[in-house]
């Protein structure tokens, strides 16, 4: 039986020294994937440790997928424990799932991740899920947050989150996510993003622009955008009075309740607006079902910009134009902060701005001073 001294350290609790150990054991060969383990009672023998100590570690390790259980037949390594074993994991936490735009993102993360060498495990928010990340950061791991998850969402948590990647030199950064100070963060050019439909619209003679956004739910992000949209409205000279044009959305549940509020802003809409800028996925495929309700063609009658891009925008019918976040490079320059916290780097604590662009389609056309509207 091998015998392990386990020295315990200040920053490191004991159940992830045991971690640690059992995996140095797995690296050296002393156990070999696919081979079967001891028993969890004969292999505490090596650890001094508690009962309850090990069981942690060994939950924890089999979590990882490193150990598997087979119930009556033992414990046994996996056959990809080395691989896991070598790589560094990054988690990437969000939180809901909203239709194919988030499709995208999870595939971009992985991929993304995978390219780095590093192990992706895609998380769930859920109550609880804090002390999983705490145990990740403890033991070097980085940890994405995405979707506006903050200290309200991990309570105390969040705190015991902070100090763990602090100690262990391990990385908690956010992606696109509205975040307390001291958590670098990368995000879109919101006010780029804005320029760019904005100065398309008008490039085709648009001058009359409506803003479609779910104002019930005004965040801090969603509201900075907002105001980026009346503040170059007005500064590129489209409208004087740009309030007239922002169609805010109240309070709904479902797209169906989505597209009657939409139904009737666009029903009552001033004369003259002529195009439309959506600022979700759901606001868009509300407010097209709304225009085939009302008998406005897109884009004849009215031209449209998404900000934000997703795969099945492309196959709609126009395909819509849109400016794009640029997926992989959030992720890209995400990662490239996770390296460099790793090597020692000093990672300064600020917003790192990702440039978006615009995707030409079919759902903008060109604006004549007679009413009449033809293809750019």
């Amino acid at each position: 039986m091998y015998t392990i001294k386990v020295i315990a350290m200040p920053k490191y609790p004991k159940y992830l020294l045991t971690i640690k150990k059992l995996k140095e054991m797995i690296l050296i060969g002393k156990f070999k994937p696919g081979a079967r383990i001891p028993a969890d009672r004969e292999l505490l023998k090596c650890f001094d440790v508690s009962y309850m100590t090990f069981r942690r570690a060994m939950n924890e390790i089999c979590g990882a997928g490193i150990i598997e259980r087979r119930g009556r037949h033992g414990s046994f390594i996996s056959r990809s424990a080395l691989a896991i074993i070598g790589l560094k994991k990054t988690l990437f936490v969000y939180r809901t799932w909203e239709g194919p735009f988030f499709d995208d993102l999870l595939n971009v993360a992985v991929k993304s991740i995978e390219q780095r060498g590093r192990l992706p495990s895609i998380i769930h928010f859920k109550e609880g899920v804090g002390r999983t990340l705490i145990s990740a950061l403890e033991q070097g791991e980085s940890v994405i947050l995405y979707g506006g998850l903050g200290p309200r969402d991990f309570g105390d948590d969040f705190d015991r989150m902070m100090k763990a990647a602090e100690e262990s030199g391990s990385l908690l950064v956010a992606l696109g996510a509205e975040v307390p100070a001291g958590i670098p963060r990368v995000k879109a050019d919101d006010e780029k993003a804005m320029v760019l439909a904005l100065e398309r619209l008008r490039a085709d003679g648009h001058s009359q622009i409506a803003l479609i956004a779910p104002s019930a739910y005004l965040s801090s992000e969603l509201y900075s955008r907002i105001s980026l949209w009346f503040d170059h409205i007005r500064t590129l000279g489209l409208r004087a009075n740009a309030m007239d044009f922002f169609i805010g959305i109240g309070h709904w549940q479902h797209l169906h309740e989505l597209r009657t509020l939409i139904e009737g802003r666009l029903a009552n809409r001033p004369a003259g607006v002529s195009a439309v800028i959506c600022l979700g996925n759901a606001e868009l495929l509300a407010m097209l079902s709304a225009c085939r309700n009302l008998h406005i063609e897109v884009p004849k009658d009215l031209s449209v910009i998404l900000v934000g891009d997703c795969s099945i925008i492309e196959l709609l019918n126009p395909p819509i134009s849109a400016v794009s976040v640029d997926l992989e490079q959030h992720m890209e320059v995400l990662l490239q902060m996770i390296t460099e916290k790793e090597r020692g780097e000093a990672i300064p604590v600020d917003i790192k701005l990702v440039c978006p662009f615009y995707i030409e389609r079919e759902s903008v056309v060109r604006f004549r001073a007679d009413g009449d509207c033809h293809k750019a």
